[in-house]
């Protein structure tokens, strides 16, 4: 079955003008589907999942690790945001920022 489809999803590329028949002959690696082309092909197929579950993870940390006031909706939807906290940090910078106006 995937050495059908590996043809006939291929064989598409075939339809652009000039250089289909050249874009076809590269995604096949020759002039025929064959065993080392379903291996080219399976691959990727089969790591982008992670590389998908990767980047959602690394996504995560670096938005709960920097700038929390811009993403304080999104996380309190995951439920990693903590309200007593933002509220120390708003009464941090209230006292810093009285500070200033002071001198």
């Amino acid at each position: 079955m995937s050495f059908w489809g590996a043809i006939v999803i291929t064989s598409l590329a075939s339809a652009i003008l000039v250089v289909g028949d050249t874009i076809v002959t590269w995604l096949w690696g020759g002039f025929s589907v064959d065993n080392a082309t379903l291996n080219r092909f399976f691959s990727p197929h089969y790591l982008l999942p992670f590389i998908i579950i990767g980047a959602a993870i690394l996504h995560l940390v670096i938005m709960t690790t920097t700038d929390k006031h811009k993403n304080h909706l999104v996380m309190r939807y995951y439920g990693l945001y903590d309200d007593a906290q933002h509220q120390h940090d708003d009464n941090h910078h209230l006292q810093m920022s009285n500070l200033s106006n002071k001198s």
